[in-house]
């Protein structure tokens, strides 16, 4: 490995923290990354149905006014 090869000259402690830092940034890095993919499926979900739900509110609303509307005619 690239890694291995590099370190061959440092010393034990040296070594460790080395491996330590690149354990640390790959599974930082994993973890943000995963997040980052969850949100923004989640956040195209979520705005899909409220687009879904804002015209059936809209539907529901024209026809509620029409109601009112033919009402309002038999009574007067």
């Amino acid at each position: 490995m690239l890694i291995e090869s590099t370190l061959i000259n440092y010393s034990s402690i040296a070594t460790f923290f080395t491996y330590l830092y690149f354990v640390f940034i790959v599974i930082t890095g994993g973890i943000i990354g995963l997040s980052l993919v969850n949100s923004i499926f989640v956040n195209s979900m979520v705005s899909d149905n409220n687009d879904e739900l804002e015209k059936k509110i809209d539907d529901l609303d024209s026809k509620l006014n029409d109601i009112i509307k033919k009402r309002n005619n038999h009574e007067t």
